[in-house]
């Protein structure tokens, strides 16, 4: 399929978000629930990401809990559905697969009640085996090309471009005895000289256990960051700002809204000009500088594949909000009574929703009643 037919797909597929999802559950047979992503359409994918697979349920959970999948398969055990539980009440990511001759067209919708389209990829098959993997999102696209031995994958040419730069890499897979995948290197194909990177399989961890190392390493350092830029005066929120179309998404840059600022925002603006508040443009905004090499490993990993996994960033930045309203709200920075931390990114157009889903209920009330939202 043409990059042009793609980019059809990815602009209508909002508005067609109950059409496509009716016609994959009307063929679903049985329906599997995992403790996390068990089934992936990239190839070694979880390798690749040095992430275990999840567990299967024997049937729906009791509790429903962040990071839970339910899939849904039709009489020949094609994968047609994927749902997996954000960190919103009641809300999920969800995958929808169209099979055509020798392709699969893959939906990627957004958790939030709107059902935005985030990508739309297409595997293109011969002889049965996945040939090509191509991703489309605004801004850009991901291309994979995969070589057989034996039915099994031994190298993939990745190619990632945008509006203007592109990168390239290279994956050897290496197999033992039993088939199983003993080894991964990547040769990046985007540098003078040629970096291979051993990736050591015995080293997979859940995607879990390494976003919490991150979090960690970045909430340690943020409160100082403020305190130096901001000193005595008071703050009324933190924007945790995401770059969605930079090949740096992590760490984000970090937006301090400053009360003084705020009041004289209310006094020259009328109530429906108030998005200003929560623009994190307007703030004063500072990188979170991380020094502790073993986290810039983890960045730098995450970097690479983050191209379309929105899911990832926001489960970050739920855990970067959770664990930075504790420290700043224990410490010496002084706050407002109504004090918020958000998530956002730079081609956000819309700050206030931004702000919406990112804080809970009773915030959202306040801040309403004081017509800041």
């Amino acid at each position: 399929m043409s990059l042009e037919n793609l980019k059809t797909l990815l602009y209508n597929g909002s508005s067609n978000y109950l059409n496509i999802k009716n016609k994959a559950e009307s063929n679903v047979f049985k329906w599997e629930w995992a403790t996390e992503p068990l089934y992936y359409p990239q190839p070694l994918y979880f390798e690749r990401n040095k992430m275990k697979p999840g567990k299967k349920l024997k049937g729906p959970p009791k509790d429903i809990e962040l990071g839970m999948c339910q899939y849904g398969f039709d009489k020949d055990g094609c994968l047609l559905v994927i749902r997996k539980m954000s960190s919103i009440d009641d809300s999920y990511y969800e995958n929808f697969f169209e099979y055509e001759d020798n392709c699969i067209y893959i939906y990627y919708f957004d958790c939030h009640k709107e059902k935005r389209l985030i990508n739309v990829s297409i595997q293109s098959l011969e002889n049965g085996r996945v040939k090509t993997f191509e991703i489309l999102v605004p801004g850009g696209w991901l291309t994979e090309t995969y070589v057989y031995n034996d039915n099994k994958v031994i190298r993939i040419g990745e190619e990632i471009k945008d509006e203007y730069e592109s990168s390239s890499c290279i994956w050897d897979i290496k197999y033992d005895n039993k088939g199983l995948v003993k080894g991964i290197t990547r040769l990046d194909g985007n540098l003078q000289e040629n970096i291979n990177r051993e990736i050591d399989l015995q080293d997979l961890k859940p995607i879990d256990s390494v976003i919490e190392i991150l979090v960690e390493n970045i909430v340690k350092v943020i409160p100082d960051i403020v305190y130096d830029e901001v000193g005595n005066n008071s703050i009324y929120c933190v924007a945790i700002v995401f770059d969605l179309e930079s090949n740096s998404v992590f760490p984000p840059l970090l937006g301090v809204g400053l009360q003084n600022e705020r009041e004289q925002w209310v006094k020259e603006l009328d109530i429906g000009e108030r998005e200003i508040i929560w623009d994190p443009k307007e703030f004063q905004h500072f990188p979170i500088e991380i020094s502790d090499q073993d986290t810039l490993k983890i960045v730098d990993e995450l970097n690479r594949h983050i191209f379309d996994d929105i899911e990832l960033i926001q489960n970050t930045s739920t855990k970067i909000i959770d664990k930075l309203t504790e420290s700043i709200m224990g410490g010496k920075i002084k706050t407002t009574d109504d004090f918020i931390i958000y998530t956002t990114s730079i081609e956000s157009d819309d700050y206030t929703e931004d702000v919406k889903n990112s804080i809970p209920t009773l915030k959202v009330l306040k801040l309403n009643s004081r017509k800041y939202l």
